[in-house]
């Protein structure tokens, strides 16, 4: 988790080591992690005192061999 107090903007980051499959690996990994993180953010609001909406939930997928797919290359 990383805040930005400035901005007013929380993220959520979580890191996911797979096995490369194909180019929508990495879409579904971001759908998976958004699934599982979105029902935390209402505790993450109130315990470090930001806006709901103020969340950003991001899956970062690495391959098993090290490989960082597009998608994580653009969060980063």
């Amino acid at each position: 988790m990383a805040i930005n107090r400035q901005a007013g903007h929380g993220l959520i980051l979580n890191q996911t080591i797979r096995m490369e499959q194909d180019g929508e690996q990495a879409i579904h990994v971001k759908t998976e992690k958004e699934t599982i993180y979105h029902p935390c953010i209402p505790h993450f609001s109130e315990r470090y005192n930001l806006p709901v909406n103020a969340w950003e939930v991001k899956g970062l997928l690495l391959g098993s061999h090290g490989t960082a797919f597009r998608w994580t290359a653009d969060i980063l």
